[in-house]
C-alpha cells in the first residue's frame, strides 16, 4: 500500500468555492479533482496543464519520440488512482471499472485507449474487475481540438451515442472519465440499459473528480 505521504497530488474537493465552473454538477455531487486545467494557457502554465496535454497526445503520434510522454502520464494517472483506492475499503473487490469512451469510435484511426489503459492499470494484480461496458455508436469532434468559441458536445448528444453492452457483476461501478458531465449520461434516464449502471460510484480522471469516495 502507498501511504499518503506518497502521494504526489492531493484531492481536492468542488465545493461552492468553485462549483460554477462545472455547470454540470449538481449541488449534491460529492466531488473531488487531483489536477486542474487551465484552457488557453498553454502546456507550460501549470502542471496540471502539462499533464493533460501529454496524456491527450494523439494516437497518431505513436512513431514519434514525444508519445513516450502520453505513456508516462498513463502511467502517472495509474499511480494516483492505486495509490488512493489502495486506501480504500472494497474499492477493488466490490467495485467494477468502466472507461468512459473517447471521442472517437473504436474503429477510427485516431481512436485513444487511453482510458481504457488507466483502467487495467488500476486493476492488474488486485482481482478488479475492469471492462468495456459503455459502446459509442458514432465518433465526434473531441472538445480540445474544437478551437476557441466552438460549442461541446452536451450530455444529451453524448447519450444519443452510447449503448451499454452488459450488465457489470458487482453492485457498485467506478467509471473512469477525464472531464466532469454532471452524472454523464447514465443517471434514470428512458433507457433500460442506460439505467443498468445508473447509480454508479465514478471517479473524474486527471482533472477529474473521485465522487464519494468514502462510502465504497
Amino acid at each position: 500500500m502507498i501511504s499518503k505521504r506518497d502521494l504526489p497530488l492531493k484531492l481536492q474537493a468542488i465545493d461552492e468555492s468553485n462549483r460554477s465552473a462545472h455547470y454540470y454538477l449538481a449541488p449534491d455531487d460529492k466531488c473531488y479533482f487531483l489536477h486542474e486545467f487551465t484552457a488557453r494557457k498553454g502546456y507550460a502554465h501549470s502542471p496540471g496543464n502539462q499533464f493533460i496535454f501529454n496524456f491527450k497526445k494523439s494516437p497518431t503520434k505513436q512513431a514519434e519520440p514525444q508519445y513516450q510522454h502520453k505513456l508516462r502520464a498513463i502511467q502517472e494517472a495509474i499511480f494516483w488512482y492505486r495509490s488512493i483506492f489502495d486506501q480504500v475499503n472494497g474499492s477493488y473487490t466490490d467495485c467494477t471499472y468502466v472507461p468512459i469512451p473517447p471521442s472517437k469510435k473504436s474503429d477510427h484511426s485516431e481512436y485513444d485507449d487511453r482510458m481504457w489503459r488507466v483502467v487495467q492499470g488500476i486493476c492488474q494484480g488486485n482481482g478488479a474487475d475492469g471492462r468495456e461496458l459503455i459502446l459509442q455508436t458514432d465518433s465526434y469532434d473531441a472538445a480540445h481540438l474544437a478551437g476557441e468559441g466552438a460549442t461541446r458536445i452536451k450530455p444529451d448528444e453524448l447519450r444519443a451515442l452510447y449503448r451499454v453492452s452488459d450488465v457489470p457483476p458487482k453492485t457498485k461501478r467506478i467509471l473512469i472519465r477525464r472531464r466532469t458531465f454532471r452524472r454523464l449520461s447514465l443517471q434514470s434516464r428512458k433507457r433500460s440499459d442506460i439505467r443498468s449502471i445508473s447509480n454508479c460510484k465514478r471517479v473524474r480522471i486527471l482533472s477529474g473528480t473521485a465522487c464519494d469516495l468514502k462510502s465504497l
